[in-house]
């Protein structure tokens, strides 16, 4: 049975909507919307510097094994991170445990200007998949040009069981014991570690 999305006493199968009652019964409708490119910041919230509102990301598939390119990745952001906190420790274990430590200011958070990369990497025993985001013309062109082929750091999630043995198990396409966004989660790295090429 369909009834009309407007108020009345009763269903006519028969009525038509009239025009414009949306907008008196005061309807709302939801749109969820995910962007497959970075969003350009309103000149308005960015103060005037648009040209540094613009966010980028950069997804790495290497594979477990691979340490060299997760070192160069790993090191790349302690050191950009560190240059545009204005941190300076003495020692190397220090510096990473003073960025581990920091909390960004409601300002930092607010700004398009701060120039870190932020992100994380999901792995499991066959691969690794960093998630780098920092803003595109700055951090993110300079973190292109030092890998190889192509929070203030990064959150490293271990999957457990893998991302292909998880696939198949049959409770994970059972809506009761998996909730939906983690089917979607697990079925988009799936996709990502599959891509041979991934557009910046």
């Amino acid at each position: 049975m369909c009834a009309y999305a407007h108020p009345t006493s009763r269903i006519d199968e028969k009525a038509n909507l009239p025009a414009g009652l949306w907008l008196e019964s005061a309807a709302t409708l939801t749109i969820q919307v995910q962007s497959k490119y970075p969003v350009l910041a309103s000149a308005a919230v960015t103060g005037g510097s648009l040209a540094e509102g613009l966010f980028g990301r950069v997804v790495v598939v290497t594979r477990t094994e691979d340490v060299t390119t997760a070192s160069i990745i790993n090191d790349f952001i302690v050191a950009c991170n560190l240059e545009a906190l204005k941190i300076n420790r003495r020692t190397k274990s220090a510096r990473k445990d003073a960025l581990a430590k920091y909390k960004l200011s409601p300002e930092e958070r607010d700004g398009v200007d701060l120039d870190v990369l932020t992100g994380y990497q999901v792995f499991d025993r066959s691969a690794r998949v960093f998630f780098v985001e920092g803003l595109e013309e700055k951090a993110i062109r300079r973190l292109l040009d030092v890998i190889p082929g192509l929070t203030a750091g990064l959150v490293n999630i271990r999957l457990s069981p893998d991302l292909k043995d998880a696939l198949k198990k049959t409770s994970t396409y059972l809506r009761k014991r998996m909730p939906a966004d983690c089917f979607e989660c697990l079925t988009k790295l799936d996709q990502v570690e599959k891509l041979s090429c991934v557009k910046v």
